[in-house]
């Protein structure tokens, strides 16, 4: 899921349909703001739905404990360390959603400070 929701964000930033693009007027750079924030919300709920799934696994991957069985004592070490990757990844994946809305605003905000710098009839060159 997490790999469809990356492609589809980023097409949508790469090659956006026109409503709520942002183009820099030297280097013809296009961002599709709406897309990126979309792809944000998307790359958050992923993270959600990765943290809920490691909530439902809990602790049942391992086999319970048995003494003396070295089988099961690895068993459970990896299941420890499984939870504890797909937590970071959980946590990861969610920064990296946080940052894609964060990059929205940015380019929204600074787009329209530009916008109303111009609108004064300065060009920012300079100060």
């Amino acid at each position: 899921m997490l790999v469809v929701v990356g492609v589809r964000a980023l097409a949508a930033v790469m090659f956006p349909a026109g409503r709520g693009s942002l183009v820099h007027p030297w280097s013809g750079l296009e961002v599709d703001v709406e897309a990126l924030q979309g792809a944000g919300h998307d790359v958050a709920d992923a993270a959600t739905t990765l943290r809920e799934t490691v909530k439902s696994a809990g602790s049942g991957l391992a086999p319970a404990p048995r003494p003396g069985s070295t089988a099961v004592a690895a068993a459970q070490k990896a299941e420890k360390a499984w939870l504890a990757d797909l937590q970071r990844l959980a946590g990861q994946v969610d920064d990296y959603g946080r940052t894609l809305t964060t990059a929205s605003k940015d380019y929204r905000s600074t787009d329209q400070a530009s916008a109303d710098e111009l609108r004064r009839g300065g060009s920012g060159v300079g100060r």
